[in-house]
């Protein structure tokens, strides 16, 4: 990711914020990838493969709503169970 992209992702999510704080400030780089990929769009699919716990789920959430309601796409989310997509 290139750095202009890094900070538009890092604008995109100080709009949401995480127990209290923006989250532009408590993402991790990881996350940030995983926000990047999806809001990026620059493959057809994204396969994620993370631990318990690592935060996917949030940051997932975070960029199909930028998706969804800023850029009015339309986004599918797989996972091995329907509450897990939920």
């Amino acid at each position: 990711m290139i750095n202009e992209e890094r900070q538009y992702c890092l604008y995109l999510l100080s709009l949401f914020k995480i127990e209290g704080r923006l989250a532009s400030e408590v993402v991790t780089d990881g996350e940030i990838e995983i926000f990047h990929a999806i809001v990026f769009r620059k493959w057809n699919r994204v396969q994620i493969l993370c631990s318990t716990q690592y935060g996917k789920s949030l940051f997932v959430a975070l960029a199909c709503v930028i998706v969804a309601c800023i850029q009015g796409e339309m986004i599918a989310v797989v996972a091995p169970s329907n509450d897990k997509a939920k």
